[in-house]
């Protein structure tokens, strides 16, 4: 964070492999951009992500796509016609960006099936407390290390100083 504070560069995490399995705290790490896969540790299906954007940053980005779901107007079920130029809603969605992180959506829409299953798994994360779950992770890790180390040549168990991960060097 230090050296993108100096740097003026954004600081982007991609949390795929921790959220759920360790604690993070995007004010303590100053992260500006955090993104996750649900499919991991947050007990999601395939298929859904999150997004973390430092409020301080979203409204002066422009999103990748260019359509009317990240545009005024274009809130709820609403499919507006895209007319070049418009700046107002009557005459299709406006050129304006929609305010907050909605302005970075992807094109398309939510779907139906997986919104209750990502709330049902961070819902499942939250009652077990992130806490909680790195400690058993640490134990299991450390069996694994163990096992590992006993099978193989102890040098070549990796130890990633992660207490979610292990990796054995090829021999």
């Amino acid at each position: 964070a230090e050296k993108c504070t100096k740097n003026n560069t954004w600081l982007v995490v991609d949390g795929t492999q921790a959220l759920g399995a360790m604690p993070l705290s995007v004010s303590k790490l100053k992260i500006d951009f955090l993104c996750a896969s649900v499919h991991k540790w947050l007990h999601g299906p395939y298929g859904a992500c999150l997004l973390y954007a430092n409020p301080k940053l979203v409204d002066k980005m422009v999103g990748f796509d260019h359509h009317e779901r990240n545009r005024i107007g274009s809130e709820g079920d609403k499919d507006l016609p895209f007319l070049f130029g418009s700046s107002n809603a009557e005459n299709g969605y406006e050129m304006r960006y929609r305010p907050g992180a909605l302005r970075l959506q992807a094109g398309g829409r939510p779907n139906p099936v997986l919104l209750p299953m990502v709330a049902e798994g961070l819902a499942q994360v939250l009652e077990w407390g992130v806490e909680r779950v790195a400690s058993m992770l640490r134990i299991m890790t450390s069996k694994i290390q163990a096992g590992a180390a006993a099978m193989v040549i102890p040098s070549q168990v990796v130890a990633l100083n992660r207490k979610h991960v292990d990796a054995v060097r090829d021999i």
